[in-house]
């Protein structure tokens, strides 16, 4: 196996060799957070994604889109993109307070803004145009959102008095079609397109994990969980098609430690992604998917995670 190393400035000069399953990153603290301490980073296998306060204020979700990087900034009220050289190019879309990030096989993106914004998810064409808008009947906060093949959405929701916590289920056109409750504090969700599963990151440390739910009936049904280091607070989770992979990422809240891991779906971790210098890892992908085995994690450095509850 060819081990790949990197040394990247803020400039992003770096250095490297190739490596297919095996990606490792060396930064320094000032590399880290580059010549402001506003810096948010972007940190990719063989990249460093830079982008300082006077361009972007606050990232949150990852995702792709025919190649090029998307990013959920909520601080700006915007989707940025970039290509996969860390480029910023022209924001993909305006919209408030976009938190959650996912993007489907038909190159459909969607967003919620969490508990920044309102319960409204809103889905978006390749080109940035919102083609349909959901609102939970009864939920007060919308979290991690995904579609799968057919174009049914499935949002991590919030209900409040008391406080509970369901994945709702919406038809392409908007229509609210099911309520599953879930044992869990749902963060993020992923779905498996082709294998009907759906993935949701639990960020309760007590119960926290992977819960698995199987989505080739008229709603959710629960399946199994997989398991995490128990001093994680999962923040994300995508999947990955190509490798039938589990990216999941640990915003560091208990471990002092942002990370991100690539495992399989029995809980088997392949690899371990440290960002240095980050305060909070909130996102997880592969760029580009499905082909590249290239990883990234989207991590905060020299700032605070503002996140109402």
């Amino acid at each position: 196996m060819i081990r790949t190393t990197l040394i990247c400035t803020f400039a992003l000069a770096c250095a490297l060799s190739v490596d297919a399953t095996a990606y490792t990153i060396f930064m320094t603290a000032d590399e880290a957070t580059g010549p402001s301490s506003q810096l948010h980073g972007f940190y990719q296998a063989n990249e460093v994604f830079a982008v300082d306060a006077s361009t972007a204020s606050a990232f949150q979700g990852v995702s792709t889109l025919k190649g090029d990087v998307l990013v959920a900034d909520y601080g700006e009220e915007v989707i940025q993109r970039f290509d996969i050289g860390g480029n910023l190019l022209t924001p993909f879309a305006s919209i408030q307070d976009p938190t959650f990030l996912e993007s489907d096989s038909s190159n459909n993106v969607y967003t919620t803004a969490s508990s920044l914004g309102p319960a409204v998810a809103t889905r978006f064409d390749y080109t940035g145009t919102v083609t349909q808008t959901y609102s939970s009947p009864t939920g007060q906060e919308f979290r991690g959102i995904d579609a799968d093949s057919s174009g049914n959405v499935y949002i991590a929701v919030q209900y409040a008095n008391p406080t509970s916590y369901s994945i709702e289920k919406y038809d392409a056109a908007g229509t609210f079609l099911s309520s599953t409750p879930v044992d869990a504090t749902p963060f993020d969700l992923a779905i498996d397109e082709a294998g009907k599963r759906l993935f949701l990151a639990d960020e309760d440390p007590a119960t926290g994990g992977i819960k698995v739910y199987g989505i080739s009936g008229a709603a959710p049904v629960y399946m199994n969980s997989i398991p995490v280091p128990t001093d994680s607070v999962i923040s994300g989770v995508s999947y990955s098609s190509n490798l039938d992979r589990i990216l999941v990422t640990d915003s560091g809240a208990i471990s002092d430690t942002p990370r991100g891991w690539d495992m399989s779906p029995d809980g088997y971790i392949f690899n371990t992604y440290i960002p240095s210098g980050a305060d909070v890892a909130f996102d997880i992908i592969r760029v580009p998917e499905p082909s590249s085995l290239m990883l990234a994690l989207l991590a905060i450095s020299g700032v605070t995670w503002y996140r109402r509850r």
